[in-house]
This record gives structure tokens, C-alpha cells and sequence, in this order.
């Protein structure tokens, strides 16, 4: 399947003012979707890996199957799947690295 690039819809300014707002609003998934248009790797991954990993440790103390739990993994999900838009050849090694860990983690997470 080809995935058509999203950043050609609009200039990378309009995603970056979107993932500012999303942040303020604490829509982490948006947020880093946006960054991702926008071509903000680094910010992507800066800002995704932190809260992937809050929301790891918000799962450990509630059941994933009640209603705060299902809020927690849709959160997860909408993050890890505005990170697959990322492009690997542009990712440093850290940056691939650290989303690979935290989309096995979330995919465990998932499967129990």
C-alpha cells in the first residue's frame, strides 16, 4: 500500500501551530501526528515516548478493560499510530530505537 505524504497538504506551519495547540489541549496523539506532517521528527518522538510511557505506567494501577483503562490504551494507540507516518530513513538510530520500544510495549499491551 502507498501511503500518500500528509505534509503536502499544508505547509509545514500549519502543522506545527496544530501540534501546539493539540499539546496545550493535552491531545498527545494529535500533537504528535502534526509534528510528524510538519516534518518535526525530533519533536515527534520527544514529545510521544514520555507520555507513551506515562500511560504504561497509568495502565499498571487500573484495569485496561474498565472505562479509565480503555481511555488510557485508545490514547496509547492514537499515539503509536500517528508514529508509524514517521519516515525510518530520516529517524536516527535513538529515535527508532526508542519508538520500536515503546510500539512492542504498547502491542503487548494490546494483545493481553
Amino acid at each position: 500500500a502507498v501511503r500518500m505524504d500528509p505534509s503536502i497538504l499544508h505547509p509545514a506551519e500549519y502543522y506545527k501551530t496544530m501540534a501546539e495547540q493539540a499539546l496545550g489541549d493535552a491531545d498527545y496523539g494529535t500533537a504528535v501526528f502534526a509534528f510528524v506532517c510538519a516534518g518535526e521528527y525530533t519533536h515527534a518522538v520527544g514529545t510521544a515516548v514520555p507520555r507513551l510511557h506515562g500511560l504504561f505506567s497509568d495502565l499498571e494501577t487500573v484495569d485496561p478493560a474498565s472505562p479509565p483503562g480503555m481511555a488510557l490504551r485508545e490514547e496509547m494507540r492514537r499515539i503509536v499510530d500517528a508514529l508509524s507516518f514517521m519516515p525510518v530513513p530520516q529517524m536516527t538510530v535513538p529515535e527508532i530505537s526508542k519508538v520500536l520500544a515503546c510500539a512492542s510495549h504498547a502491542g503487548v499491551i494490546e494483545a493481553c
